[in-house]
């Protein structure tokens, strides 16, 4: 009997994972229906319990947990730390450098990161990685990582605590210098092979990449290219608000159409005069 039952147990994960798609990284655990906690599902899937239907059309999708009952479907979203460049955004000049800074908002005590970053080598150059105020007040072991600019890479870029400690409030990981090699583009800069730790085991995480725009001689949001930013600038602005423009001065961060950021550069930069 106790044979049958545990067969009967195998085959039903079998048939859960097989009917929803349903990718996890530990023993499936099901005391009750169907229950799945911290795991990612991998989409495209159709979730159906009870009278109730889910599609999830993301390819990975962090859950804190799925409950499949005949009541329906209960999702409860992951709670996680976030890492992200900041500024999200940002104009630099030609021959100039500029600094991003890799931010972390942890919502678990932290002991540990790690992390890659990749860019576009033919418009940026990395120079220097230096370690954050994030761990402030602890002795910290640091590694700047590997500059690979002909890969458009850095690699292994580290820190953690040494001896006890953790921390819970929102700082800086590092800070990474660049200079620009290319104008009237757009470099990502992008975070990957990333993770967090405490004492024992690595945390949930997501992360939020960033994008640099490198000019010239002329300010991007100075369309008419007089060294002044005011109403006749931003007139091209009014003028082409919501239509397509590839390769046009007037689409000021180069996303192929005339939007609301174009709008926001141009006034947070308006009334200013450039020799």
């Amino acid at each position: 009997m106790f044979k049958r039952t545990i067969v009967i147990f195998l085959i039903f994960c079998v048939f859960c994972l097989k009917v929803l798609s349903i990718s996890i990284y530990e023993p499936l655990d099901v005391p009750i229906g169907l229950q799945i906690g911290k795991r990612f599902i991998s989409g495209p899937l159709i979730i159906q319990g009870g009278n109730e239907t889910i599609v999830v059309d993301d390819e990975y999708v962090q859950i804190q947990s799925l409950t499949i009952s005949d009541e329906g479907i209960t999702i409860e979203p992951l709670q996680s730390s976030n890492i992200y460049v900041n500024p999200s955004y940002q104009f630099s000049q030609d021959n100039t450098s500029f600094n991003i800074t890799i931010y972390c908002e942890p919502i678990e005590p932290i002991k540990a990161f790690e992390f890659k970053i990749s860019f576009n080598k033919t418009i940026i150059n990395a120079i220097n990685v230096s370690l954050g105020n994030f761990f402030d007040g602890y002795e910290v072991f640091f590694n700047g990582g590997e500059i690979q600019n002909d890969e458009g890479r850095i690699i292994n870029i580290y820190g953690l605590i040494l001896g006890q400690g953790n921390v819970t409030e929102p700082g800086s990981l590092v800070i990474i210098s660049f200079n620009i090699t290319g104008i009237d583009v757009v470099s990502f800069i992008h975070i990957y092979e990333y993770g967090v730790t405490n004492e024992t085991e690595y945390l949930p995480l997501q992360t939020t990449d960033g994008n640099v725009q490198a000019y010239g001689t002329y300010r991007p949001w100075d369309i008419n290219e007089d060294n002044k930013t005011n109403y006749l600038d931003l007139s091209f602005i009014n003028h082409y608000y919501g239509q397509s423009a590839q390769n046009q001065p007037w689409d000021i961060v180069i996303n192929g159409v005339v939007d609301f950021v174009d709008v926001s550069a141009m006034v947070t930069n308006y009334g200013k005069m450039y020799s």
